[in-house]
């Protein structure tokens, strides 16, 4: 597979299209915020924009109801063993810390494509994390984690690990 950050993508985008088709939940891919100009076509019938700016920061990948409860995640690949504090954006901590607070289901969704492994840990673990260790790899990752299973059709078990924390 060429790009496995896309796969898992791909497998999310099914997940929620299944659990909403199963009414387990409505969940939302958040785009990121922008502002265009207008649109220009190249020769090959390509739109492309003009003058992108993100308007302001945005706040996590995914938003929506799992089973009457208020749900927010940001999805993370990388291809080595662990997770580059760089990719953990302040805002996007912020903003699932208050969810978590208020009652909610924060969490991160990490694929390491070295280990064909994808975990859910919860965002106070992440945070500590942060605070507490020079590094965010996976044996760290894994003592607060679960494991999300794939299931044929490429469907993501995230309900089984959703109600493990419910």
């Amino acid at each position: 597979m060429k790009n496995k950050g896309m796969l898992f993508e791909k497998l999310i985008n099914q997940t929620i299209d299944w659990l909403e088709k199963n009414k387990i939940a409505y969940i939302q891919k958040l785009n990121l915020p922008i502002k265009f100009s207008g649109t220009e076509s190249d020769i090959k019938g390509n739109l492309w924009l003009k003058n992108v700016k993100v308007t302001h920061k945005s706040t996590v990948d995914y938003i929506g109801c799992y089973r009457g409860q208020f749900i927010a995640f940001e999805a993370k690949s990388t291809k080595s063993d662990r997770l580059e504090k760089s990719n953990i954006k302040t805002n996007q901590i912020e903003y699932l810390t208050k969810v978590n607070a208020c009652g909610g289901l924060a969490f991160y969704l990490i694929y390491f494509e070295k280990y064909d492994q994808i975990l859910c840990t919860p965002v106070d673990w992440i945070l500590f994390l942060l605070k507490n260790e020079n590094s965010l790899n996976i044996v760290n990752i894994v003592k607060n984690s679960l494991s999300v299973d794939i299931l044929f059709p490429g469907i993501l078990n995230l309900d089984k690990t959703l109600k493990f924390w419910n």
